[in-house]
């Protein structure tokens, strides 16, 4: 019984032993096993059934673990795309936050910089609705229309602009609205003054609604200032026109701006037919063909200092002035004549040149005059230098002697140096004042013919004839003296004791008597 006991025990704890050692963990095994297990065999019904359940839940349970596997795999990989999805939308949904608080940093700082503009802008910038309405405004067109910010903002355009009724200016916002413009208008002020102004005006959409931004420009002083200027240029034309000189007036460009009747009488050429010509057109009438003349000399010294002209005889400079002479063959219609010119450049307050402009004098008898005259002094020059007569020049109210021929040199020892700082009283024996006396009678022509005792360098006393008479020389009255010496005669007559009228030697001729009181007076004049 023993021995069959064991025998039965054997065969049944064996295979219970093997299927508790195939079972053991046998679902964490089955997880991870892929092979099928090493089942224990039995010859026991019983157990063999056991056997074979226990191996079918083994299968069925490793089914199920691979399917939950696989589950788990597909969760895994769910699990990772919506997350790599979640960190690509979470990545999205941060560069969107960034982005909108940059926009909304970009968009503070561009409302700080606009009402920065806004309010820093030298124009009247201010906002209308449809109505006219103000919206906003800067502080320029709050002080451009005299109301403060609270005030400005309660009014509507139609309480400034006075050019147009509310409606028309409702009509006229609207057109604005749809096609920016810029127009003048009239503004008034609160103190009730009215000012000129320019306006632009755009269209422009704020929160969906249409607006008017509108720019404000004060144009009253700039109109004024035109005024003025246009007045100014009125009166220089006024000027220019009465100037008794030819005077004509040129621009930065070389264009005729202004031509006065004097200058149309001096060329022939009509104001009308001149104005706003350029290209030396002005040459013309002078000299035949296109040429620079002094005016445009001026302006191209006034920009370059080492500009040589070569047209003028003769140039002289004075700050932005310039004064020349030159003879002009076609002025007065072909005649020709020497003319004087006078240039200067025109600056605005700036200091810019702005043009330049010529008066024309003709000068043509003023030279015939200068030439008579330089003809007449040589011929003075020559009569007084080369006469071998002793002649002196005396300044009437002082007696100096302003020159001395070689003859008179001669005859009193004196060089001319040493004449120039003499007086007649230096070498006339008479008292000073009867020597000025007879110099009075002799520059007012009351009495020409004198006797008087001169002394010479050598201090030897002679007795001279003496015809003085006035004569202008270079703008001064001068007395012309003729001295002959009668010293040898006197003394003949001393010798012997002749009585009788005085006698006159007189170059070339006999020995006259005549009357001192009644010795002809034209020869001055026809010395002078």
């Amino acid at each position: 019984i023993v021995v069959i006991s064991n025998l039965l025990s054997g065969r049944l704890i064996s295979p219970l032993q093997r299927l508790q050692a195939a079972t053991g963990r046998l679902p964490q095994q089955l997880a991870i096993e892929d092979s099928d297990r090493d089942w224990p065999v039995s010859r026991i019904a019983e157990l063999d059934n056991l056997i074979y359940n226990f191996r079918q839940m083994a299968q069925a349970l490793k089914g199920v673990f691979r399917d939950q596997l696989q589950l788990n795999e597909y969760l895994e990989q769910r699990v990772s795309e919506r997350t790599a999805l979640l960190e690509s939308v979470n990545k999205e949904l941060q560069e969107e936050i960034e982005e909108r608080k940059q926009a909304e940093e970009s968009v503070a700082a561009l409302a700080i910089r606009n009402q920065t503009l806004l309010q820093n802008a030298g124009d009247g910038i201010h906002v209308l609705d449809e109505q006219g309405n103000v919206v906003e405004a800067n502080d320029a067109f709050c002080n451009m229309l005299g109301y403060t910010r609270e005030e400005i903002l309660q009014l509507n355009v139609a309480d400034w602009d006075v050019q147009w009724s509310r409606e028309e200016l409702i009509e006229k916002i609207r057109s604005l609205i749809s096609a920016k413009a810029v127009f003048e208008t009239q503004h008034r002020r609160k103190d009730g003054q009215i000012r000129n102004i320019e306006v632009s005006g755009v269209g422009v959409l704020l929160q969906g609604r249409p607006y008017l931004y509108a720019s404000a420009r004060d144009l009253t002083e700039r109109r004024q200032a035109e005024a003025a200027l246009r007045e100014a240029h009125r009166r220089l034309d006024d000027i220019i026109e009465s100037f008794p000189d030819a005077t004509f007036v040129i621009n930065t460009t070389g264009q005729v701006t202004h031509w006065n009747r004097a200058i149309e009488k001096m060329t022939g050429v009509l104001k009308a037919d001149m104005l706003q010509k350029g290209e030396h057109e002005y040459a013309l009438p002078f000299y035949g063909d296109r040429r620079p003349l002094l005016i445009d000399i001026a302006l191209s010294m006034a920009s370059d200092p080492e500009f040589k002209p070569e047209e003028y005889d003769l140039i002289q400079r004075e700050g932005d002035s310039f004064l020349g002479e030159a003879f002009v063959p076609q002025a007065f219609h072909g005649k020709g004549a020497y003319l004087s010119a006078t240039s200067s450049v025109l600056r605005d307050s700036l200091g810019n040149v702005t043009g330049a402009i010529e008066s024309i004098r003709d000068i043509t008898e003023r030279k015939r005059i200068e030439e008579e005259l330089r003809t007449s002094e040589e011929l003075y020059r020559s009569m007084f230098e080369n006469n071998r007569a002793v002649k002196l020049l005396i300044e009437p109210g002082t007696g100096l002697i302003v020159d001395a021929n070689p003859a008179a040199c001669n005859f009193y020892g004196y060089t001319r140096d040493q004449f120039q700082t003499m007086q007649i009283t230096d070498i006339n024996m008479l008292p000073r004042e009867q020597v000025l006396a007879k110099i009075k009678l002799a520059g007012t022509e009351q009495k020409n013919y004198f006797i008087f005792r001169h002394r010479v360098a050598t201090g030897e006393i002679r007795d001279v004839e003496v015809y003085s008479g006035p004569i202008g020389i270079k703008g001064r009255t001068l007395l012309y003296s003729i001295i002959h010496d009668n010293t040898d005669r006197q003394q003949k007559r001393h010798c012997k004791r002749v009585n009788g009228p005085m006698t006159k030697w007189w170059p070339g001729s006999r020995s006259a008597s005549i009357n001192s009181e009644s010795r002809p007076k034209a020869i001055w004049h026809s010395i002078t």
